[in-house]
């Protein structure tokens, strides 16, 4: 009896002994990939296209030159500042590495040049809606492994690319008006004189 308690004992210790050990070789694992995430994570925001991004950021959106620059320029300058979006584009699909964030992105700036293509509407618009801070967010919500922000954008992936396709029509029609419209009062004016 007492051999049969020995060797359960035995047994159990040998258990107890394995699961110490996984429980180490996966605490040693986890270690080394949060290590590798903050290395990523200290290589990314170090990086020259997000240094770029970000100015992009403090100067189109806090100093409003993206509405500045609609103003003065309607229609196209809306459409050479979403230009300044490819740092942010280059950043999801190159440093992140994430097809659900990129897609936001690309429909963050969209949007923001549909509505900017508006004369004045889309400059008031530009005032209030942040593209370029908004995706700089998205971004360091990545990076920062935010939980919310990537499973929301993760949830909204499939969504995204369809409203995707959708605003680019809406920005192509827009632009054949606005094409339309500038062809008219040019013709208008002409014959004025």
């Amino acid at each position: 009896m007492t051999e049969l308690k020995n060797r359960r004992a035995a047994a159990t210790l040998e258990i107890e002994s394995e699961v110490v050990q996984l429980d180490n070789r996966a605490i040693e694992k986890e270690k080394l990939r949060q290590e590798r995430k903050e290395r990523k994570k200290y290589e990314l925001l170090n990086s020259t296209s997000f240094s770029l991004a970000s100015k992009l950021s403090t100067t189109l959106d806090k100093y409003y030159l993206d509405p500045i620059i609609g103003l003065f320029f309607p229609g196209v300058g809306d459409i050479a500042t979403s230009v300044f979006g490819l740092p942010f584009i280059y950043i999801s699909v190159f440093k992140i590495k994430s097809l659900p964030l990129t897609l936001a992105i690309i429909y963050n700036f969209l949007v923001d040049t549909l509505v900017g293509i508006i004369p004045i509407v889309g400059d008031i618009f530009d005032v209030f809606k942040r593209s370029y801070k908004t995706n700089l967010d998205l971004i360091v919500g990545y990076v920062d492994d935010n939980h919310e922000i990537i499973k929301k954008v993760r949830g909204q992936a499939f969504k995204t690319a369809i409203l995707i396709t959708v605003v680019g029509y809406l920005i192509y029609k827009m632009i054949i008006w606005t094409a339309g419209m500038i062809e008219w009062m040019s013709g208008f004016i002409s014959s004025l004189f």
